[in-house]
């Protein structure tokens, strides 16, 4: 806008310049030109300067615009919903060792003294000898204590296994026979050989306070 108004004046002047030369005298028309080269020159000037005084104001908006721009920008916005779990990637290589962890801190005393165990056995009601015997014998720590080993046997299942369960935080062990085995049993003198009339489940564990 500053630069069209700067040549429609230059036009202006230029146009009076010619009039003057065709009704002053040379005397009037060199001080009338004189006069209008310094008006000339001194619009000239101060629309220059009005440019460039707009030129600075357009950087210096345009720059304070790119801050707040920038600023924005980096601005961490909102947390977005939870997407939906992408399938699992190919295991990456190992990494390299870590350093050590702190050393951490000391549990409780455990069963640390073993002269204070004590080894139980028990054995379940009996049932009669024959291939459909069936017979459990379980047994849970009292309070206090801990149970550390266990074992089954029979005097004549044909089957005999190891169980554990957990019930309300307490830790139960059994065994459980089955069926009718092949056995040898000793011989009496003067009673030949005397078979049991009965299957027993045996279990034998060991039993420890949990602090000694």
């Amino acid at each position: 806008m500053l630069e069209v108004e700067t040549k429609l004046m230059a036009e202006a002047i230029k146009d009076t310049v010619e009039k003057c030369r065709d009704t002053c005298s040379n005397r009037n028309l060199t001080q009338r030109l004189e006069i209008l080269e310094n008006e000339q020159h001194n619009v000239a000037n101060r629309l220059q300067k009005n440019i460039n005084d707009s030129n600075d104001k357009c950087m210096s908006v345009n720059y304070t615009l790119t801050v707040k721009i920038n600023e924005v920008s980096k601005m961490e916005g909102p947390m977005g919903p939870r997407g939906y779990n992408g399938s699992q990637g190919i295991q990456g290589e190992k990494g390299d060792k870590g350093d050590a962890g702190a050393v951490g801190q000391q549990g409780p005393s455990g069963a640390g003294n073993l002269t204070q165990c004590v080894v139980k056995f028990d054995q379940s009601n009996g049932a009669n000898v024959g291939n459909s015997a069936n017979q459990v014998i379980e047994v849970t720590a009292e309070t206090g204590k801990k149970i550390l080993h266990y074992s089954c046997s029979s005097n004549n299942a044909d089957i005999v296994q190891r169980l554990y369960r957990v019930n309300n935080n307490k830790n139960y062990y059994s065994c459980l026979c089955l069926g009718q085995g092949t056995y040898s049993y000793s011989t009496i003198p003067g009673t030949g050989i005397i078979e049991p009339a009965k299957m027993f489940c045996y279990i034998t564990y060991t039993e420890c306070p949990l602090i000694s």
